[in-house]
């Protein structure tokens, strides 16, 4: 029966880990030291006690020991009892765990057709060369990347590359490299390549599909269906948390955000993070006296830039990071004020700083391009403090800084320590719901609005191009159509290329003989990206609603939160129907 070669892209990479060795003090662990601060016990009476078998009150006591928790007393007969510090161990709620710090240097591969992350023993890799050399004609099929930059949420990959006794402490990247992995197909069945212990369903697909496709090509590159595609880049159902909720946290117009900017720089304890989707060199400069008092107490600042829809703001961004590394005040704070070397990607807006009171992380998520804007626009953002979807927030700036750098970047390991205290955060009794959103699934959220909006929609975009007709506007002037009571009104600044004033005339009519207002509002400039309907939604984004089609998008390429708290619909359409009437009488 002949076999056919399926070679598979990956990434081989090595970090060099800091982990706190040791699994978690048990229950019975905890029992055991709780008898023996009352009294002195013996093995066997421990466990006749407790109902337990002798070596598992052996086993419990060697740790105990180990700890320093528990000593021996040698009388009549041998005894265990508790030390002085073992007595004040077992008074907390939990054992508290010992350190032990170990380094870990680790070799890792990650899939770069499905983005999956295997430890370096599940596969064997070559280089191209390599394979090459050894297949002396044999028929082959090379499986084509999606890319070479990797998206992983490196608080999963630590799930696979830890064991279960190890917690992160530090990490630090090693090198890169391109390497192909090796998948023998025999009968339509994989025989080889690929480890039995995990399930890899789409992995494994791929591969069968490629070896069919092949059939009796001796040389063939296989370009995986765009499903696949589709189906790994687009984000799960998005996770809803209770969350606690005040709406003086919404952002809403341009001098709210200046403010709100400063007012982190001036509170934050040791790290501010920016990303902004461009950078001016002049809007940094401005912002130099609150970065000098910020980095003055210990704070880190470090700004990261993305995506823009137009190549001369992208070309502008490298001008201007360049121009700000040869300002003299820039290079005397170069170890407190970092600047990302190369673009994430992304094109969202937001801010992570331990703003809070006690240091605690508070997130900003919306609409503002912070390092360029003059703060004249209409904006909209949202500042989040429950440490369960801030969480959200750090994770999605772990996947963010890795894009271009394999799977860990030094700043990496940084997102992983701040997402493991969030996860131990205490939490404020929830008034509400909040879901961090990215890539498609605004998508869903247009046809929710549609679906069960009753009083009003409003939707704001910066500008209207081709995307506004079937994505945005169909789904709400159906939702119009079908409720007359229904007040559905739709805002933008201006139209973007290939949109003519003449189609903009016609989505206007179009959209008005259908029960919908589309307005251009150019005072106040409108750059906010939201989408509210009724008294207690509203969704505050970086997505140009009206002209980004996020139909393929990469996921964390618009970055958004979705709240459902009781008033906050009500309390951003009254904002932003006031801002705009308040311009109309200037």
């Amino acid at each position: 029966m002949k076999s056919t070669k399926v070679f598979l892209p990956v990434l081989k990479g090595k970090i060099s880990f800091v982990v706190d060795k040791g699994r978690h003090w048990s229950i019975v662990e905890h029992l055991l030291l709780d008898a023996l601060v009352k009294r002195e016990w013996s093995t066997n009476g421990l466990a006749e006690h407790g109902r337990l078998p002798r070596r598992v009150v052996i086993e419990a006591l060697v740790r105990l020991m180990r700890a320093g928790w528990v000593e021996l007393s040698v009388a009549a007969e041998v005894n265990f009892r508790a030390t002085e510090i073992g007595k004040v161990a077992v008074s907390h709620s939990e054992l508290p765990k010992l350190p032990d710090l170990q380094k870990r240097p680790t070799n890792y591969v990650l899939d770069m057709v499905c983005g999956e992350i295997f430890r370096n023993k599940d596969l064997m890799r070559q280089s191209e060369q390599e394979i090459r050399k050894s297949l002396e004609g044999q028929s082959s099929v090379w499986v084509k990347p999606l890319s070479w930059h990797s998206q992983v949420e490196v608080n999963e990959a630590l799930q696979v590359l830890l064991d279960p006794d190890e917690t992160f402490v530090s990490g630090q990247p090693g090198g890169i490299y391109r390497r192909w992995v090796t998948v023998v197909v025999r009968g339509g069945r994989i025989v080889s390549g690929l480890p039995e212990t995990r399930s890899l369903d789409k992995l494994r697909q791929v591969v069968l599909d490629a070896a069919e496709e092949a059939d009796s090509k001796s040389d063939f590159t296989f370009e995986p269906n765009y499903a696949y595609e589709l189906e790994r880049m687009q984000p799960p159902e998005a996770a809803v948390h209770s969350i606690d909720f005040k709406l003086q946290d919404l952002v809403l117009g341009g001098k709210a955000h200046q403010e709100t900017l400063l007012r982190l720089l001036e509170t934050a304890k040791t790290h501010v993070f920016i990303h902004s989707t461009f950078i001016s060199a002049s809007r940094v400069l401005d912002l130099l006296p609150a970065i000098n008092k910020a980095v003055e107490r210990g704070v880190h600042i470090r700004i990261f830039w993305g995506q823009n829809e137009d190549p001369d703001d992208l070309a502008s961004t490298r001008s201007a990071i360049a121009e700000l590394r040869k300002n003299l005040q820039i290079q005397a704070l170069a170890e407190r004020l970092t600047f990302q070397s190369s673009s994430t990607g992304s094109h969202s807006k937001l801010l992570l700083a331990d703003a809070g009171p006690s240091g605690e992380y508070v997130a900003v998520v919306g609409s503002c391009n912070w390092l360029t804007s003059g703060f004249a626009s209409y904006e909209a953002s949202v500042v989040l403090r429950d440490p369960k979807i801030v969480d959200e927030v750090v994770r999605c700036f772990g996947r963010l800084v890795c894009m271009h750098d394999g799977l860990w970047s030094e700043l990496a390991g940084d997102f992983v320590l701040i997402s493991q205290r969030l996860q131990s955060a205490q939490t404020a009794t929830p008034i509400g719901e909040g879901s961090i959103i990215a890539g498609a699934q605004h998508n869903e959220l247009v046809l929710r609005a549609r679906d069960d909006a009753k009083k009003f929609i409003i939707l704001a975009s910066h500008r209207l191009g081709v995307a506004a007709g079937p994505g945005i506007l169909a789904p709400l002037q159906r939702a119009a159509a079908e409720s007359a009571q229904l007040s559905v009104e739709v805002f933008y600044c201006r139209r973007t290329a290939p949109v003519r004033g003449s189609d903009e005339r016609r989505l206007t009519q179009e959209a008005t003989s259908l029960g919908v207002s589309l307005k251009p509002v150019h005072s106040p400039r409108v750059h906010a990206k939201l989408l509210v309907w009724d008294d207690d939604n509203a969704v505050i984004t970086s997505l140009n609603w009206l002209s980004a089609d996020q139909t393929h998008s990469s996921n964390l390429g618009e970055i958004g939160v979705h709240l459902r708290v009781p008033g906050v619909g009500q309390h951003i359409a009254e904002h932003l129907r006031a801002e705009i009437a308040s311009a109309a009488e200037r």
